[in-house]
């Protein structure tokens, strides 16, 4: 039976389901989630650069590495 004011009641008198309430909530965590995608694009962007930095730090490391090894073939056969 219906007797509460916050509910609502069908045509019988019983109690109706109302799941709007749920709907809402779940429309408002989906627009936090957008919010969190634009940070995470950005994050990536700086995952990219920092990538970029570490490969050409480590060919300048290995450039640097390959002339000392020539060097030391040249002063060890003429």
């Amino acid at each position: 039976m219906c007797r509460e004011k916050s509910t609502s009641c069908n045509d019988d008198g019983d109690v109706a389901i109302n799941n709007d309430d749920d709907d809402d909530d779940d429309d408002d965590d989906d627009d936090d989630d957008d919010d969190d995608d634009d940070d995470d694009d950005d994050d990536d962007n700086d995952d990219n650069s920092t990538s970029i930095l570490l490969a050409y730090f480590s060919i300048q490391r290995t450039g640097f590495f390959m002339q000392v090894i020539l060097q030391e073939l040249l002063v060890t056969f003429p």
